[in-house]
């Protein structure tokens, strides 16, 4: 609780980083839709799937990091944001691959549970002797909210603890963390 400011400079610090890359894209899409044959258009749309890709990772890979950093190191939003660098040079591949896997994976287990519980809504429905349009209309609503609601809590731990795990890796291999955990084991076993 005392470290909701900091992560919500670095929401907005990341916000702010990436709607410069959507305003650009914007303007592009802007000019392209002069032109009537709808050319222009295709082709923004692949030079901008190709470059937002990659910088959606990035965004992934350093929020991932950072936010572990805030929270448990007790740092500021921009100091928070250089360790991140400092921590991932050298292990980048390694950590946005950590991070694409992880995400592919958790977006597979929620759309199969999405779609688990759409199914079960749509079986209760058939059911139902004479569902009214609005009757229909709150269950499929309501489906829809919990589905929401359990990806995102499924989606926020897991990449979350992911993360978190990323961090502790990072800082063994850069800072040595390991043999500080050890001493820190060892002086609480004496105790």
């Amino acid at each position: 609780r005392a470290r909701i400011w900091p992560i919500l400079g670095l929401y907005g610090l990341a916000t702010a980083a990436v709607l410069v890359p959507v305003a650009i894209c914007v303007g592009l899409f802007a000019l392209a839709s002069q032109d009537s044959s709808g050319v222009a258009v295709l082709g923004v749309m692949i030079v901008v799937l190709v470059l937002l890709f990659p910088l959606a990772l990035l965004y992934n890979v350093i929020m991932g990091v950072a936010l572990p950093l805030v929270v448990l190191e007790r740092g500021g939003v921009m100091a928070s944001a250089r360790r991140t660098f400092a921590l991932i040079k050298g292990r980048f591949w390694w950590t946005l691959l950590i991070s694409f896997v992880a995400s592919m994976l958790i977006g597979v287990v929620t759309q199969v549970l999405s779609y688990a519980l759409q199914f079960g809504a749509l079986i209760i429905l058939a059911f139902l002797p004479s569902a009214s349009e609005t009757a229909t209309m709150i269950l499929l609503t309501a489906a829809t909210l919990v589905t929401y609601l359990v990806s995102a809590v499924l989606d926020a731990s897991y990449l979350g603890a992911t993360f978190t795990f990323v961090y502790i890796d990072l800082r063994i291999r850069h800072e040595g963390f390991d043999a500080d955990l050890a001493e820190a084991a060892e002086a609480r076993a004496r105790q």
